[in-house]
């Protein structure tokens, strides 16, 4: 009994360490006022571990069970909710970089991303590749509202929020995406998204993107 104790309680230590691990990095991560509402539920969530651990020794665990199984039954609780914290707040991490991002006034992020898909994505024929379209959109919205000083460099700010939501190279998904692009649009409509656009080459994938970054956080204060 002892020895499933000692196993429990190391564990809960170490589920608690990951937990506020992954809270700070939360943390750093929020870019606005409206962001740190998001804070409150892991907090929520620790407070009911706090108040279950109380309740189960006290109240919830039958009168017969011995102290040791109830500090059993306590711990084993704490996990479960350990867990459950974890999980949410790693779910709120990956939310915020791409929902909660700071917004230019006056500009919603819905509103953006809708003109993006509709005046930049849906031009152009990406032949079913799902995928590198969404990777294309996400970078252009991390993209517009970044506000890091200084000229964005799409390697150290862009690719790595792609690498953590979607895995894999960007900047070869992008290309790959690219390609297929060029391949099925016609020169004209491709000049209308990109202007220096030649059909027989297409533009490398940071290439592209620094254009329609520049072109959007310029312009679209003004038209949206």
């Amino acid at each position: 009994m002892e020895d499933i104790t000692n196993v429990l309680n190391i564990l809960s230590i170490c589920f608690a360490i990951l937990f506020y691990y992954l809270f700070f990095k939360m943390l750093t991560s929020i870019k606005d006022r409206t962001s740190k509402i998001t804070i409150f539920l892991p907090f929520l969530i620790i407070a009911l571990i706090w108040l279950t651990s109380s309740l189960i020794i006290g109240v919830v665990t039958p009168t017969r069970w011995s102290l040791e199984l109830k500090q059993i039954f306590c711990m084993f609780s704490d996990l479960i909710l350990y867990s459950a914290a974890i999980f949410i707040t790693y779910s709120l991490i990956k939310k915020i970089k791409f929902q909660s991002l700071k917004l230019p006034e006056s500009l919603d992020y819905t509103d953006v991303k809708s003109y993006i898909t509709k005046n930049i994505i849906d031009k152009l024929n990406w032949g079913g590749d799902k995928k590198g379209k969404n990777y294309i959109i996400d970078a252009l919205l991390i993209g517009f509202f970044h506000q890091g000083k200084g000229e964005l460099e799409h390697t150290k700010v862009i690719y790595p929020e792609l690498k953590e939501k979607y895995g894999g190279n960007a900047n070869r998904n992008i290309g790959y995406a690219l390609d297929i692009a060029w391949e099925n649009t016609n020169e004209e409509i491709l000049k209308e998204v990109y202007p220096s656009a030649v059909k027989s080459k297409r533009p490398s994938p940071g290439e592209f993107l620094k254009y329609l970054i520049d072109d959007l956080k310029e312009n679209l204060p003004r038209i949206l």
